[in-house]
């Protein structure tokens, strides 16, 4: 039997646990006092199994799902902005496989934009993850999102009407 586990880097799991833990950086000592064990699910998520007995859970969120998971959502079109450059995000089906999110800035003359592209199917996740769903809701995603901000780094900062805003950051 082999092991199909999500792995992380030591790096990964020390940005993890920071954020997990409320720390602005990884600090060992504080790590050893407050974590018992943790344990990698199969989905990639992370149960941190506290020394008080309580369990955080970090959701993966990051894993790329499968070249065959092709999704396509209208409802992201004019929504998501580059933080960069200003531009709008715009669909390309990548060779009748998948369906990804890029700047617009990137085709531009005089734009110097590196700003990362997203799959279809990874904002669909973030996106419900952000508006405390199970599964992505496109109707639902109309109601509560306004535009989404993506920036340099992979993070999205997700703009709700009412002016709440939230932002997600990739590991």
């Amino acid at each position: 039997m082999s092991c199909t586990s999500v792995n992380f880097s030591e790096e990964e799991l020390e940005r993890i646990s920071a954020r997990t833990l409320g720390m602005d950086e990884f600090d060992g000592a504080v790590f050893e006092k407050a974590v018992r064990g943790i344990t990698v699910m199969e989905n990639g998520d992370l149960e941190f199994h506290l020394t008080g007995g309580e369990t955080k859970v970090w959701k993966n969120l990051h894993l790329d799902p499968p070249r065959h998971i092709a999704t396509v959502t209208d409802c992201f079109q004019g929504k998501i902005r580059c933080a960069a450059c200003g531009n709008t995000y715009h669909r390309v089906n990548g060779a009748g496989k998948w369906v990804y999110w890029y700047c617009i800035g990137k085709k531009r003359k005089n734009v110097e934009c590196h700003n990362p592209n997203y799959t279809d199917y990874k904002l669909r996740q973030v996106s419900a993850h952000m508006m405390g769903l199970e599964e992505f809701d496109e109707a639902e995603f109309e109601k509560q999102i306004e535009e989404i901000t993506a920036f340099p780094d992979g993070s999205l900062e997700f703009n709700f009407y009412g002016g709440r805003k939230e932002r997600w950051q990739r590991a």
